[in-house]
């Protein structure tokens, strides 16, 4: 009985000490843009043509939220490919890439919730988070009135 006892007090610890380097950065960084992350924001004869579904994907990533908040923006995010381009096929290859590639425990700069430090997950944004995170994007808009101008070349 003595071990259960021992076993449940470094338990106690180990869930404590976890709960506080989780709670290390309750403050979401400033949002960063950049571009449709590892592929073309369009096609030479129109370079940004599906920048504005990145953009808009990329703000839900930075923000993050639960799994069903994930999976809604990736959703929105093939519809806005898919209309875009007049193709389900490529729709479907950037909806099958942000599934694969966008989970928050993958420690990469476009995994979901990539605004908070890693280690978050899927998790709700208090009502407090998601006023600084739109005072935030607010902010980068006014900073970069047409953030796909910058990405609308091709080398």
């Amino acid at each position: 009985m003595k071990w259960l006892s021992v076993l449940l007090t470094v338990l106690a610890v180990a869930l404590g000490w976890m709960g506080n380097a989780r709670a290390a950065n309750t403050e979401i960084y400033d949002f960063i843009f950049d571009g449709c992350s590892s592929v073309p924001e369009g096609i030479p004869c129109n370079p940004d043509l599906w920048c504005d579904c990145c953009l808009t994907h990329d703000i839900a990533y930075w923000k993050g939220g639960t799994y069903s908040d994930r999976l809604n923006a990736d959703r929105a995010f093939k519809k806005c490919i898919t209309e875009k381009t007049h193709s389900a096929v490529v729709g479907e290859l950037f909806y099958v890439g942000v599934r694969m590639g966008g989970s928050p425990y993958y420690d990469t700069s476009y995994r979901w919730g990539y605004g908070w430090d890693y280690g978050r997950g899927y998790k709700t944004l208090t009502p407090a988070e998601e006023a600084v995170a739109d005072e935030k994007i607010q902010l980068y808009f006014e900073e970069n009135p047409d953030p796909c101008e910058e990405f609308n070349h091709f080398p």
